[in-house]
């Protein structure tokens, strides 16, 4: 079930996964957000199968984040769910 409620460790590991992502390490992004089942986390999830090229993937973690696919370039679709997120953590 994804959920918008969070503890401070799953935020945690969404920030530094985003931080990984920013840097190019989208491997070790992955490995953090796994197991998350936070909409924040599986847009960034949907994002990081994108860019891996798993399309199918991406498609069904887009779907659970419910946001559409991404056309925009991978650095472009970061800061936009880095600006998201940052004004999640603001609520």
């Amino acid at each position: 079930m994804i959920h918008l409620m969070s503890d401070a460790d799953e935020l945690d590991k969404i920030q530094r996964a985003l931080d990984l992502c920013i840097k190019g390490d989208w491997k070790a992004a992955h490995t953090l957000i796994d197991d998350l089942d936070h909409a924040m986390a599986c847009w960034l999830h949907a994002s990081l199968h994108r860019e891996e090229g798993d399309l199918g993937n991406a498609r069904y973690w887009y779907a659970r984040a419910k946001k559409p696919m991404s056309a925009d370039t991978f650095a472009d679709e970061r800061q936009v769910i880095q600006a998201a997120f940052l004004k999640f953590k603001e609520l």
